[in-house]
């Protein structure tokens, strides 16, 4: 009898939980919506930790940021999404890579760039001292959000120059 109940009562808690996760790209746009983009910048940093999962040590990371846009693309308050393949970079290593999203909001459209770090080093921060503790990784890491106001269509008059 214990276990028909604990059996019946985890499956309503799933059904619960995959309900909650079916609605989360409207929870997105509804918070985007109304300006805040504290939603996205977390949806855009859980697909960046699982897309760390499935990166190839030879492999690009186009093929990353482009299942990122497609994802992002389907949302409905995402006007359009863009990044900065064909921006001419610097030889750093670890590189980093910008994408542009143009949303809908109340006071009008919106852009917001996200800043992702390509690989670590390995080194760590003590007052200044900076020494190699762990091996550098090939994965990519969310570094942060800022405002960029026409950064989707300078991106894409970039890559139609190419």
């Amino acid at each position: 009898m214990a276990i028909i109940f604990k059996t019946i009562f985890f499956i309503l808690i799933l059904s619960h939980c995959q309900h909650l996760f079916s609605n989360n790209d409207k929870r997105i746009c509804r918070a985007t919506t109304n300006g805040n983009f504290h939603k996205l910048e977390h949806f855009i940093y859980k697909q960046i930790k699982k897309s760390n999962k499935n990166i190839r040590p030879t492999a690009t990371y186009t093929v990353v940021y482009d299942s990122i846009i497609n994802v992002l693309q389907h949302l409905e308050c995402v006007d359009d999404v863009f990044w900065d393949k064909c921006q001419a970079k610097e030889l750093l290593y670890p590189g980093k890579s910008v994408i542009g999203v143009r949303c809908k909001t109340n006071n009008g459209l919106v852009e917001k760039c996200f800043l992702i770090q390509e690989g670590t080093t390995g080194q760590i921060n003590i007052f200044g001292w900076r020494p190699k503790v762990f091996k550098s990784k090939q994965k990519l890491k969310y570094k942060g959000t800022y405002d960029c106001n026409g950064f989707v269509e300078e991106q894409k008059k970039k890559c139609q120059i190419n």
